[in-house]
């Protein structure tokens, strides 16, 4: 099952590669910057019965590039922060966390819904994600982490209004991943478990390392609103809210849910017609 996982995987991602690389001369271009607040719950029974929750500081630097028919976007984005949790009275237990995600979708418009307010657009999506968390208290597995990459499917809802003269989009995003590579330590450890086996052979320790997941052994869904408010020197505002949730079902299960509330800048790199 895990080799038939992989080969579908390289084979969609073979697919969505070329797809990638032909994208089309978009009308409207634009460097999104951007800063917030990130809350996580986590609950790593490789660790603990336990969860830990806290906050992370949150960045954005992205590329987006849109027409009437084509959206690209390429984010990049970080986080860094503690979670801790609290056993009883007497116990507290924190850790470190950093994050990491390099993001490309490119979404099609697909019809007008509820008599033209509002614009469909559905496309795909590759995701890179880290999770990587540091335990202070312990010290056989003090550090913890999730890598992925899997290959979505993208769903993007947006109305256009006027407000003073200028255009304000709000738009409902859901990312849903079918597909997934994905690293995790093996347990009461912080080596995942090709390291254990192969420590001889790196190459072979990081190829056993991976296991392939389709949404029964690691479900992710994305969901998130945007309101975006467009400026005379064609700039624009942007504020957001997305929820993140991650469940590996396998050994070591993991659940991971996070909020996050983000403000920023696109900056117009369109040439004046």
């Amino acid at each position: 099952m895990a080799l038939i996982s992989m080969r579908l995987y390289l084979l969609v991602l073979a697919v969505l590669v070329p797809v990638i690389s032909q994208a089309q001369q978009a009308k409207q271009k634009y460097l999104v910057l951007g800063s917030g607040w990130k809350y996580h719950t986590v609950l790593d029974q490789s660790l603990s019965r336990i969860k830990y929750k806290g906050s992370d500081v949150a960045f954005e630097l992205s590329y987006l590039s849109q027409s009437d028919t084509i959206i690209n976007q390429l984010d990049v984005q970080g986080s860094f922060g503690r979670i801790s949790s609290s056993a009883n009275s007497l116990i507290t237990s924190t850790a470190l966390t950093k994050g990491a995600n390099i993001n490309y979708r490119r979404l099609y418009y697909i019809m007008p819904l509820s008599k033209g307010n509002y614009h469909w657009y559905l496309g795909g999506g590759f995701l890179n994600h880290a999770f990587y968390r540091e335990y202070e208290d312990f010290t056989n597995n003090i550090w913890q982490y999730d890598i992925s990459s899997s290959l979505s499917i993208e769903s993007l809802i947006k109305r256009t209004l006027v407000v003073r003269e200028r255009n304000l989009v709000a738009s409902w995003q859901l990312s849903v991943s079918v597909l997934s590579a994905v690293v995790r330590p093996a347990y009461n450890t912080s080596l995942p478990e090709g390291f254990i086996h192969y420590q001889e052979t790196p190459v072979k320790a990081v190829l056993k390392s991976i296991s392939y997941h389709t949404m029964n052994t690691y479900a992710r869904v994305e969901s998130g609103f945007e309101v975006v408010y467009y400026l005379l020197n064609k700039n624009a505002l942007k504020v957001s809210y997305n929820w993140d949730f991650y469940h590996f079902s396998t050994v070591n299960k993991l659940s991971v849910a996070s909020h996050q509330v983000e403000f920023g800048l696109l900056f117009n790199l369109s040439r004046p017609e």
